[in-house]
C-alpha cells in the first residue's frame, strides 16, 4: 500500500537534517544549555535529546503468523527489510527559585519515514483497520499512524514544585502533570508500582536507546512529602487523569495481538468479516490515590517501605464482544487495593532491593466475554465482566558494579526474579483461563516466576575519548504462566546483544540485535492460542543502530 505524504524528498530532508545535527555538534564542545539570568536565586536549564534510530528486519515472516488473521498486520506491512527510519527529540525546561521552588516542562516530537514509505501488506480480508465507512481496508488508524509516523508530538511533564516547612517538618509539594515510582522492583512490571503510571512500552521496544523519563508517562495529580525525620517520610498521591499503557500499535512493526489496544480498529472474525472497535471502558480518574510510609531504622540497615495504594488497571486485558451491536471494547477495571512492603539496603557494594504485594480485586487473565442481547449488559466504565481475584506478587533484584578483570575494564548488571500468583478467584470464574477445565497453552498457573538480566562490560578509551561497551539484556518466564496479564510466562521472553561507542562522553553510537521467542500452538496452519504476545513476534528480530546526543 502506498503512503507517500513526503516519500523520498521528506526521508532525504530528515537524513540530511540528521547529518547536519550530527556534523555541527561533532565539531564543538556543546554543554546542556542554562540560560544566564543575572540572579543567582534563579536558574534556568533547557536540555534537548536528539535520538535517530534506524531498523531492519532479519528475519521472513513466519507462515502460521501471517496465517493468524488477528496477530497478522504488524508481519505483512513490514514483511521485510527497513522497518524503522526514525528521528526524535526530547526538550526539557526546569526553572527554580531559591531551589526551593519551581515548574518544569518537557515534551516529544517524532518523525519517522519508513511509516510514510510503502508498507507491504497486499491482503485487505485480513487488515484490522478500517475506514470511515467501517470497512475493512489497507493502511494503519489514525492513532498508530501519530504515534509512529508522525511528524508529531506531544508534552510530558508540566508542574510546578514547593518545599517548605509546617512547624519543624519539610515538605515537598507537587502539581501537575509527572511520575512518581514507588517501591523497589526495575526490571518487571510486578512490584508496589504496577499502574502507577502508564508505560510507554510500544516506544520502549520500537525506539532503543529511550530514556526512563520517555516511557513512564506523566498524568495529572497531586502530591506530597513529609519528612517527619531524618528516618521517616510520609508521601501522599491523588490522581486527576487516568491513562491506559501504550504497546505496540496495531499495524506497528511489533504489533502482536492486532485487535487488543487502542490504535485497533477491529476483531476480525473471519477474512473480510470483522466486528468494530468501540469506545473502551475508561475508570475515573479521581478514584486512583495512595500513601505511603518509608523508615530507615539503624537496626535494619537499610530501608523499610510500607505501601497502599487504590487503582484502576492500565493494561489491556478483557476484550467484551457485543453480539447486538457486532462490535467489541477493552474494559479497565477500577477499585483495585494494593497493599505493600518493600526493603533496599547495600549488600558487600550490592545494592538489593525487593517487593512484597498483594492486590485485592485485580484483574485476572481470561477469556473474551461474550455479551449475550437479553441476557447480560455491557460493564459500567471501571468495571468488567471478565475474571477478577485475589493476587500476590514478589520481586527481588540486585544492582551491582565489577570491576576491573582480563576481560574487561568494568562491568555493570541488574538481576531481578519475580514471582506472582493468585490466591482466589472472586468474580468471573467461567471466564478465568485458570479454570478447570481449560486446556489452552496459555493456561493460568497457581504461581509464575520470571527473571531478568542486564550486564554490560566496559573497555575505556579505545580510542582517544572513546569508551566502547557491550549491552546485553535477556527476560524470560521460568515457571507457570501468570494469571495477570503483565506477568511472565514460561519460556517466553525476548534478549538483546549490541555495541556501543560513547565519544567525549557526548554522543552515543549504537548497534544491536533484538529478538523474541515464545510458545504457540498451530492448528490448521495458524495460531489457535499462545502463552505470551512475544510468541507473536517471535519471527520479528531485528538490527537497529541508533545515534543519540544531548545539548
Amino acid at each position: 500500500m502506498k503512503r507517500r505524504r513526503l516519500g523520498f524528498h521528506g526521508m532525504l530532508a530528515a537524513m540530511l537534517a540528521v547529518m547536519a545535527a550530527v556534523s555541527i555538534l561533532l565539531c564543538g564542545s556543546i554543554q546542556a544549555f542554562v540560560i544566564p539570568t543575572g540572579n543567582e536565586d534563579i536558574i534556568l536549564r533547557w536540555d534537548n535529546t536528539i535520538k535517530y534510530n534506524f531498523g531492519y528486519r532479519v528475519k521472513a515472516p513466519t507462515d502460521d503468523i501471517i496465517n493468524s488473521v488477528n496477530y497478522d498486520d504488524g508481519d505483512r506491512n513490514f514483511a521485510h527489510g527497513i522497518v524503522t527510519n526514525r528521528l526524535d527529540l526530547l526538550t526539557e525546561f526546569d526553572m527554580r527559585f531559591k531551589r526551593d521552588y519551581g515548574f518544569r516542562l518537557s515534551g516529544a516530537f517524532w518523525y519517522d519515514q519508513r511509516y510514510h514509505d510503502s508498507l507491504d501488506n497486499d491482503n485487505v480480508l485480513t487488515s484490522n483497520h478500517m475506514n470511515g465507512a467501517g470497512s475493512q481496508t489497507l493502511g494503519l488508524s489514525g492513532y498508530t499512524d501519530r504515534l509512529y509516523a508522525g511528524p508529531d508530538g506531544e508534552l510530558l511533564d508540566a508542574f510546578v514544585f514547593a518545599k517548605f516547612d509546617i512547624g519543624n517538618v519539610p515538605i515537598n509539594f507537587k502539581v501537575g502533570r509527572y511520575t512518581i515510582y514507588w517501591g523497589e522492583a526495575m526490571l518487571s512490571n510486578q512490584g508496589i508500582s504496577y499502574s502507577q503510571a502508564p508505560i510507554d512500552a510500544g516506544k520502549a521496544s520500537a525506539v532503543p536507546g529511550s530514556e526512563l523519563k520517555e516511557l513512564f508517562r506523566p498524568l495529572a495529580q497531586i502530591s506530597a512529602t513529609a519528612q517527619l525525620s531524618d528516618k521517616l517520610s510520609l508521601a501522599g498521591q491523588y490522581f486527576l487523569q487516568w491513562e491506559p499503557y501504550r504497546l505496540s500499535e496495531s499495524g506497528s512493526y511489533l504489533s502482536g495481538t492486532d485487535m487488543m489496544v487502542r490504535g485497533a480498529d477491529s476483531l476480525v472474525l473471519a477474512p473480510g468479516f470483522a466486528f468494530a472497535h468501540t469506545r473502551d471502558g475508561n475508570p475515573d480518574a479521581k478514584k486512583n490515590w495512595g500513601v505511603a510510609l518509608r523508615w530507615r531504622p539503624e537496626i535494619i540497615q537499610g530501608t523499610i517501605g510500607f505501601y497502599y495504594r487504590r487503582f484502576a488497571d492500565m493494561v489491556p486485558s478483557q476484550v467484551h464482544v457485543d453480539l447486538l451491536n457486532s462490535s467489541y471494547f477493552i474494559a479497565f477495571a477500577d477499585n483495585i487495593d494494593l497493599y505493600g512492603v518493600s526493603y533496599t539496603r547495600q549488600v558487600l557494594g550490592i545494592s538489593v532491593g525487593a517487593d512484597l504485594s498483594w492486590r485485592h480485586n485485580m484483574p485476572l487473565s481470561s477469556e473474551a466475554v461474550m455479551i449475550i442481547p437479553g441476557v447480560m449488559t455491557a460493564p459500567a466504565d471501571g468495571d468488567t465482566l471478565g475474571a477478577r481475584g485475589n493476587t500476590y506478587h514478589f520481586v527481588i533484584n540486585a544492582l551491582g558494579l565489577q570491576g576491573k578483570t582480563p576481560l574487561w575494564d568494568s562491568a555493570d548488571y541488574l538481576v531481578e526474579m519475580s514471582l506472582n500468583g493468585y490466591s482466589s478467584v472472586t468474580q468471573g470464574e467461567n471466564y478465568f483461563k485458570g479454570r478447570d477445565g481449560y486446556t489452552a497453552l496459555d493456561r493460568a498457573s497457581k504461581n509464575a516466576v520470571g527473571v531478568a538480566i542486564n550486564f554490560t562490560p566496559k573497555w575505556l578509551q579505545v580510542f582517544p575519548g572513546m569508551d566502547l561497551s557491550m549491552p546485553m539484556s535477556w527476560s524470560q518466564g521460568i515457571s507457570g504462566n501468570s494469571a495477570v496479564i503483565s506477568g511472565c510466562d514460561e519460556n517466553a521472553g525476548s534478549y538483546s546483544i549490541g555495541l556501543s561507542m560513547d565519544v567525549y562522553q557526548r554522543y552515543t553510537f549504537a548497534l544491536a540485535y533484538i529478538g523474541y521467542f515464545g510458545k504457540e500452538t498451530i492448528e490448521s496452519g495458524s495460531i489457535s492460542s499462545f502463552n505470551d504476545p512475544n510468541a507473536l513476534i517471535q519471527d520479528r528480530s531485528w538490527i537497529s543502530f541508533t545515534f543519540k546526543t544531548t545539548f
